[in-house]
């Protein structure tokens, strides 16, 4: 049985019989999405719009540097009390 195909097919599939690595290349470009972006609408079950996303990345950055920050000063202050003790984790 033998099925018509389009030239935009047959040039893809000629493609890839001459590269396979083309293949990869395809699916990878076709995976490439926002995976945080996609967690965060399944798990709240809401459409998060481009704008509002920008703004909960910008939120997580800045709380992340602000724990970075404070996790560093608790450091040095218990490492400046007692120089036995090289590391401390707030967890």
């Amino acid at each position: 049985m033998y099925y018509s195909m389009d030239e935009q097919s047959k040039n893809k599939s000629l493609k890839l019989l001459a590269d396979p690595n083309k293949l990869k290349e395809y699916n990878k470009s076709k995976i490439k999405r926002n995976t945080l972006k996609n967690h965060i609408e399944q798990h709240f079950k809401y459409k998060l719009s481009d704008k509002l996303y920008i703004n909960i990345i910008e939120s997580i950055n800045i709380t992340i540097l602000v724990d970075q920050f404070l996790t560093d000063i608790i450091n040095q202050v218990i490492e400046y009390r007692n120089p036995m003790i090289t590391g401390y984790s707030l967890i």
